[in-house]
């Protein structure tokens, strides 16, 4: 898998999320998954 090229202007992103224009997933969860080196992080409140 190759990285990302750089992007020019962050507002470029956020055109295209409200113009509902954002990439759509490129892997299954069964793919996700399957990645040895896949890190999962649980972010939430203390209680």
């Amino acid at each position: 898998m190759g990285a990302l090229p750089p992007r020019a202007n962050p507002a470029d992103q956020t055109r295209l999320y409200s113009g509902k224009g954002w990439d759509t997933i490129k892997f299954t969860e069964k793919q996700l998954k399957a990645d040895p080196n896949l890190v999962t992080y649980r972010v939430g409140e203390r209680r």
